[in-house]
């Protein structure tokens, strides 16, 4: 009998941490913003321009200001100013289309480290890496989907889906990414995440989401540059008072095309100006007399 209890026990808690991994109430822990629609899909390649993702991003944190996005993991707090380790510049631009959720980081730091393996993307998350989350609805608390990405220390792009949302396509594991597209290039300083999300992998039955549409997206970036595991979060869409990371409520908006002035041609505009009669006759008076002297000058002289 007690083993069965012990057994059973397990058993509750076992199902109660799984409901904890895969839940996630984000009530009071939402930031309003609105992503625009674009004509042209971004090319999922590493390769930031503007012309692709647009010159308003939804998240600057640059050296000055990263100090209220950042929270403490590890035990010494002197990670929080090591500039080995912090973004000096991160800009996160969002878009979307009828088929795709578009997210890219452009993040500007002196170091990256992940030392994770294929085989063992549990640990992905020790490294410099990323956490992204989606709930197809504000309003759910028990479903959520979760993956982590990260660029390890040989190049290799791994990823490790914990959880999926409910009647989503997601699967979790190591095995089928959540993202349709994804490049991952550092360059120098700089390294650049680009990813795809399909509408109808991620909302649930696999829905497409249109203008005026909701859905909740978390971004959450972890910075490492030895093997300490996860020393700082950089939470992207910031940190409430009560010390909780913000979710985004995404509003899906138009695209906005800029409006051209309308050119307008120059009229030229030629009047005609009659002279005045008397005028006229002066001259013609003037030009005869001119000749006449001019012929009596001729023969006189011949």
């Amino acid at each position: 009998m007690k083993k069965f209890i012990a057994l059973l026990l397990t058993a509750i808690v076992a199902a109660s941490a799984a409901m904890t991994a895969s839940a996630a109430d984000v009530t009071g822990r939402l930031a309003e913003i609105e992503v625009e629609q674009i004509s042209v899909a971004p090319k999922i390649d590493g390769k930031f321009s503007e012309e692709e993702w647009g010159s308003n991003p939804i998240s600057v944190i640059t050296k000055e200001n990263r100090d209220p996005y950042l929270s403490l993991c590890a035990s010494d707090s002197a990670w929080l100013t090591n500039d080995e380790l912090l973004p000096n510049d991160m800009k996160t631009y969002m878009r979307w289309d009828e088929n795709y959720f578009y997210y890219c980081s452009v993040i500007d730091t002196k170091a990256t480290y992940n030392a994770a393996t294929p085989g063992n993307e549990g640990s992905v998350w020790k490294g410099t890496s990323f956490i992204w989350q989606i709930i197809s609805d504000k309003s759910i608390t028990d479903s959520i989907t979760k993956t982590i990405v990260g660029l390890n220390n040989d190049g290799q792009i791994l990823w490790n889906t914990e959880t999926a949302e409910a009647g989503t396509a997601v699967e979790t594991g190591a095995f089928t990414p959540t993202y349709d597209k994804i490049a991952i290039v550092r360059e120098g300083n700089t390294t650049v995440y680009e990813v795809a999300f399909k509408w109808e992998t991620i909302m649930p039955q696999g829905a497409k989401l249109s203008v005026a549409d909701e859905f909740v997206f978390y971004s959450l970036y972890m910075p490492a540059i030895d093997d300490t595991a996860n020393p700082v979060d950089v939470a992207v869409g910031g940190i409430s008072d009560e010390g909780k990371y913000l979710y985004w409520n995404v509003t899906l908006t138009e695209e906005v095309v800029p409006e051209t002035e309308a050119e307008t041609e120059a009229e030229v505009v030629v009047e005609d100006v009659a002279a005045p009669q008397t005028f006229d006759a002066g001259v013609i008076a003037a030009v005869a007399a001119i000749v006449s002297a001019a012929g009596y000058a001729i023969s006189k002289k011949h």
